[in-house]
Order: structure tokens, then C-alpha cells, then sequence
């Protein structure tokens, strides 16, 4: 089982400080703050990392920490400029 643990993305003036996340985590929050925002951001990297098409436009960043069945962690991180 493969699953996110922290994530932190930038793009133009829009920044997400780091998120730490559960095997299953619920966003929850008002109007307007950003929920849809942080969900596409999770699958544009998705989508880079998995060489699919990719929404990278102008300068944005990402930091991804996963966890693969409870004992291995990665740590990706890419900027583009």
C-alpha cells in the first residue's frame, strides 16, 4: 500500500504550505479556501509522476512524501521555472 504522507505545492501567487496526511483523510473547509485547488494540485503531480499529460504552466513547485507499505519513504521534489 502506497499513500501520501505530507504534501506542499506552489504555483504562480497560489501556495500550500505543508499538508500532512492519513491513509484516509478527509478536506473539509468553507467556501472559497481552497479545497478544489489542493486537490488538483495532488493530481497534477500525480499526473507528472505517471508521465500522463501534465498542466505545468509557468513556475510552480512541489514536495511529496509517501510511504510504501508502513517501512519505505520516499521524498519527491520538483520546481520548474
Amino acid at each position: 500500500m502506497i499513500y501520501l504522507k505530507t504534501f506542499t505545492y506552489s504555483a504562480f501567487e497560489w501556495t500550500l504550505e505543508k499538508v500532512y496526511l492519513n491513509r484516509q483523510s478527509l478536506v473539509v473547509g468553507q467556501n472559497a479556501t481552497g479545497k478544489t485547488k489542493f486537490l488538483e494540485s495532488i493530481s497534477t503531480v500525480i499526473n507528472t509522476m505517471l508521465m500522463k499529460d501534465s498542466n505545468w504552466k509557468g513556475s510552480q513547485a512541489f514536495t511529496a512524501q509517501l510511504e510504501f507499505d508502513g517501512d519505505t519513504e520516499l521524498r519527491y521534489e520538483l520546481k520548474v521555472s
